[in-house]
């Protein structure tokens, strides 16, 4: 978390403003990093530039049914069921069955085939499940149906994976952690400097064990909410190209460890490969290399 504190006068109160990166956004940041890798990756691009140019005459409004939409959709078409059989005539049985059928988001899904092709797609080039099917968890639109309608916008740009628009609501916002100004009175005549220095301190500690306590409190409602603090080298451009760049290089060109690091320690580049991996949501590597790079070599 990034911490920033504007200035105060004596007797004035100290504000602690504490911003927070949303585990979603951290997600994002991430994926769209790594989707730059691949869509410079010339086999990968000219794939996708197919499997889009195959679909174009697709009409779709919406992206496929989630699971947990699809399961709502045959929960409501029992209930529609049962309420039909219960009904006094016909024309309540038709009400209560377009009321409740009809419930869920409307719109023109991808035709089968081209959810097929999508899914196959994701699954060649291990990207995570979310580039082809709506998840809860991520809460957002597929990042393969994002990037077709909007290339379907101008057909004559070349195809990218882009990562797709999430709809979660945030709803953790920076807290302001308040400081009360505290004074005391210092009469030299009176009392020693040491004795108003230890007073000093005695404030200093108070007021610093009332400010984390309310960092922590501020920290603990936005880890529920989703909320993450950013690593220092999460924070750094290079850092973060250099490790996606060889996670690429282990996932979709099939090199070595050893090859990839040159040098550096094996086990803990793994580890390093392993976490990021989770992060995005990519699944477990396959062993060689992908039927997509031994059609290229």
């Amino acid at each position: 978390m990034r911490k920033s504190k504007r200035g105060t006068r004596e007797g004035e109160t100290a504000h602690l403003v504490v911003d927070a990166t949303h585990a979603e956004d951290h997600r994002g940041m991430w994926l769209k990093e790594y989707y730059a890798i691949l869509n410079a990756h010339d086999p990968f691009r000219l794939e996708l530039c197919r499997l889009f140019k195959k679909h174009k005459r697709a009409t779709i409004t919406r992206c496929p049914a989630s699971p947990s939409e699809m399961a709502l959709k045959e929960y409501l078409s029992r209930l529609a069921d049962k309420a039909k059989a219960g009904a006094r005539n016909p024309a309540e049985a038709r009400a209560t069955e377009r009321h409740l059928v009809g419930t869920g988001r409307k719109g023109r899904e991808p035709p089968t085939a081209m959810q097929q092709d999508f899914k196959e797609f994701t699954e060649r080039w291990q990207l995570p499940a979310s580039a082809w099917r709506a998840n809860w968890v991520h809460a957002k639109c597929p990042d393969l149906y994002h990037s077709f309608m909007a290339w379907k916008q101008d057909a004559s740009v070349t195809p990218r994976l882009e990562v797709g628009p999430s709809i979660l609501e945030i709803t953790v916002r920076p807290r302001t952690v308040v400081l009360p100004g505290k004074e005391f009175c210092f009469d030299p005549s009176l009392s020693s400097g040491a004795s108003a220095r230890r007073k000093l301190k005695e404030i200093v500690r108070h007021v610093e064990r009332d400010g984390l306590t309310q960092i922590r409190e501020i920290e603990s409602e936005a880890k529920r909410h989703g909320w993450r603090s950013l690593g220092p080298a999460h924070k750094d451009p290079a850092s973060r190209r250099d490790l996606l760049r060889r996670v690429f290089e282990k996932r979709i060109l099939g090199h070595s460890w050893k090859e990839i690091w040159k040098g550096d320690e094996v086990r803990s580049a793994q580890k390093s490969a392993g976490s990021i991996e989770r992060l995005l949501g990519l699944p477990p590597r396959k062993r060689g290399r992908p039927r997509a790079e031994k059609r290229t070599t």
